[in-house]
């Protein structure tokens, strides 16, 4: 069971205005994210009028074993799709281990500071950057 947004049979505007719209994504209620599979999808928003704009931001959820992308469509809903599992896992590894350790700091930049496209799985928070708080969601996920 999740949250989501109804705006089934209006046929007002669904606004996200990217500036100022984030989606923040939380397990809550005991939820063992351990059971989510990369191909799960969530319909967060239905609509029926017509939708404008996009989330300016999405936060994952902090040490969660999946990641999430956020899917625009014009077919009357946004959609939360599990896209990647174990963040942080750059060597490919079935655990995150000292094999990471080496690709991830090798991409760590600090806040504003970009990311190369090799260094997506760095990214874990996907913010845009390499920063301490990625290292701290990598030292949470070690051995995992």
């Amino acid at each position: 069971e999740y949250d989501f947004v109804d705006v089934i049979g209006s046929n007002r505007t669904v606004n996200l205005d990217s500036a100022l719209s984030t989606l923040e994504i939380s397990f809550v209620g005991g939820f063992d994210a351990r059971v989510l599979m990369v191909g799960d999808e969530f319909d967060i928003i239905r609509y029926t009028g017509p939708l404008q704009g996009t989330f300016g931001s999405v936060v994952q959820p902090l040490a969660s074993p999946v990641l999430f992308e956020v899917d625009h469509t014009d077919d009357g809903s946004v959609t939360l799709r599990v896209v990647a599992e174990l963040p942080g896992n750059c060597a490919g590894t079935p655990a995150i281990n000292l094999e990471d350790y080496a690709p991830f700091s090798g991409c760590m930049a600090g806040p504003e500071g970009g990311s190369d496209p090799g260094c997506t799985c760095a990214d874990i928070d996907r913010d845009g950057d390499v920063d301490l708080r990625d290292y701290s969601e990598f030292l949470l996920r070690f051995g995992s």
